[in-house]
């Protein structure tokens, strides 16, 4: 987590911490942008680890949605069960996303139209493997999320949970946006210099 200093990482000579990448499964006919993971007592994007948003139209024929990339930080003084937020800005109306001409999550207090800022309570139940291989994240329609560290080469535990053609069985959260939607997290926080 980006609330463990980056030179305790670096200076790590006794193996205190893993680094993993993240792998997310989408079962959602909808985009997912921005997600964040932060420790369960925090508030603040500061303290939070970017995850890739997933997009279901570049693997629909397989899966319904699926990426990986960026890298999560486990303390191995952690224990299990272990929780985490997750905060994610979520398609609602695509006609209407389209419509915004510019990335305007940090200029503008109002979620961008189009959208709803999601938050749900993940947790670890597995003990930390001694080769973790993903932090995985499963996206549900109806609104909750799953998460789980695979082992290393354990690629029975990253295949999705759910595949494409029972995607449709799931049920679905139909009478709001989330479970728990919250503010615009991004709002009056410096953009950073690569977006400019």
């Amino acid at each position: 987590m980006s609330s463990i200093d980056d030179k305790e990482i670096y200076n790590d000579k006794a193996g205190r911490y893993k680094s993993m990448s993240f792998l997310v499964n989408s079962y959602l006919d909808y985009m997912v942008l921005h997600i964040s993971v932060l420790p369960i007592d925090k508030n603040e994007l500061q303290y939070s680890v970017a995850a890739p948003g997933v997009n279901p139209e570049l693997s629909m024929n397989r899966w319904g949605g699926s990426a990986s990339g960026y890298d999560f930080t486990w303390d191995k003084t952690w224990k299990t069960p272990k929780q985490f937020k997750v905060w994610w800005q979520r398609i609602v109306d695509p006609d209407e996303y389209a419509k915004n001409k510019i990335d305007a999550r940090y200029l503008i207090k109002e979620t961008e139209r189009g959208t709803a800022w999601c938050e749900a309570i993940i947790t670890i139940n597995n003990p930390l493997p001694e080769e973790p291989g993903y932090f995985i994240l499963h996206f549900y329609p109806d609104g909750h999320v799953d998460a789980y560290i695979s082992e290393l080469k354990e690629l029975e535990a990253e295949q999705p949970k759910v595949k494409f053609e029972d995607r449709m069985k799931l049920s679905v959260l139909r009478e709001k946006p989330c479970l728990k939607e919250i503010p615009n997290p991004y709002y009056g926080l410096p953009k950073p210099v690569q977006q400019n």
